[in-house]
């Protein structure tokens, strides 16, 4: 459906993060993403973390008005 926007519900335990004393990005976001996001090659990160992720839920789409 053209123009609608939808959403998920995400659904995890609270994870653990870590702040990050030092990063390096090693990505192309033109090529992963498409031309949109080639602005992103240029830009540092405001914040970086380190999570531990578990398992999620997807609960059911849902369209936003």
């Amino acid at each position: 459906m053209k123009n609608r926007t939808s959403e998920y519900e995400v659904c995890h335990p609270k994870w653990d993060w870590y702040k990050v004393k030092d990063h390096q990005l090693d990505l192309d976001f033109q090529k992963m993403y498409g031309t949109d996001f080639a602005c992103l090659n240029e830009q540092q990160p405001v914040s970086v973390m380190l999570a531990e992720g578990s398992p999620v839920e997807v609960k059911i789409k849902k369209y936003v008005a």
